[in-house]
């Protein structure tokens, strides 16, 4: 059996691996449609470069996402001179994540695994569907640093370049 991260939220309070993560954050049904969105994403993203969802179900009052455990240093945890050629690679991998419709939306350093091919993204609950108004979206992540001001204010449409841009930024903050 492959090693698993399970994600349960129960009443408003989102647990990892039955660590508190997350309490009274916002309304219970914020955390539910986060983790929905994200099932959602790793299914459609199956067989990319993504977690698999090993599963998600829904009973009651606690929602519980399982998907495979990536293990890897984060990019924030690597020298800035590898991260050049890692986001480089990314990129490449994007394309077919983009192609499939989708956009990451909350990119940065602490969100990607470094693995032996490359990076993988982790925490996809941000997840964007391409072509939509960015302001008619449920939620969407702002990171400092990484994310395009568009996200930020809600304007515009959802396009790969948001993505882009989150990258060009994690570039330039390892001086490339």
């Amino acid at each position: 059996m492959k090693p698993f991260l399970s994600i349960v939220e129960r009443g408003g309070r989102v647990l990892l691996e039955k660590r508190a993560v997350a309490c009274g954050a916002g309304p219970p049904s914020m955390a539910l449609r986060l983790l929905q969105n994200e099932a959602r994403a790793l299914e459609l993203l199956r067989g990319l470069n993504v977690p698999e969802c090993i599963r998600f179900a829904q009973e009651a009052d606690t929602v519980v996402l399982s998907r495979a455990f990536v293990s890897g240093p984060r990019l924030d945890e690597l020298p800035h001179r590898l991260w050049p050629d890692l986001l480089r690679r990314l990129l490449g991998s994007l394309g077919e994540i983009h192609g499939r419709g989708l956009i990451h939306g909350d990119l940065k350093p602490a969100n990607l695994i470094a693995r032996d091919a490359g990076l993988m993204p982790i925490d996809w609950e941000h997840a964007l569907p391409v072509g939509e108004r960015i302001d008619a979206q449920p939620f969407r992540a702002v990171s400092p640093g990484t994310s395009d001001p568009r996200l930020i204010w809600g304007q515009g449409v959802v396009l790969p370049d948001l993505d882009h841009h989150a990258i060009a930024a994690m570039r330039a903050q390892a001086g490339a």
